[in-house]
């Protein structure tokens, strides 16, 4: 079967469980609330709602044990934190204000929907996915891969 702390934790392992995460509780202005609507920490059990940011720091960390290893989850974070603000930042937005931000803008604004910040995962999916296919069909074709 192979060491579990060898699991290999891809972006959209995190992305789908950070999708089903918004999908069964949403928030706005804090990473997490618990079942009462407190603040918590994106990476406690007792986090029951996310914000966008939130749901990915989560499901980074959770999907990185056993046993912890915060260098994976923090890296992946990081990545996926990026690649959702420029699918929904201004050009040179994220250079200005940081990617963190650029989410938290977006997952608060007062008229979002949820199903525009679960449309927002899909098309980070998708995107990863048709990466993950070009790669595959290159190296099939005997091509160096992409750095």
């Amino acid at each position: 079967m192979g060491d579990p702390r060898k699991k290999i934790v891809s972006p959209i392992d995190v992305l789908t469980s950070a999708r089903d995460k918004l999908d069964a509780g949403w928030c706005r202005k804090d990473f997490a609330r618990d079942d009462e609507g407190r603040r918590v920490d994106p990476v406690k059990k007792a986090a029951a709602y996310f914000d966008i940011e939130g749901a990915i720091v989560h499901s980074a960390h959770w999907l990185a044990r056993p046993p912890h290893r915060p260098e994976v989850a923090w890296r992946l974070e990081r990545q996926l934190v990026d690649l959702l603000a420029s699918l929904v930042c201004k050009p040179g937005e994220i250079d200005e204000i940081g990617s963190s931000y650029v989410l938290e803008k977006y997952n608060d604004a007062k008229r979002r929907k949820k199903s525009e910040i679960l449309k927002l995962l899909d098309a980070a999916i998708e995107l990863i996915g048709a990466e993950i296919l070009a790669e595959q069909t290159r190296l099939e074709n005997g091509q160096e891969p992409e750095a």
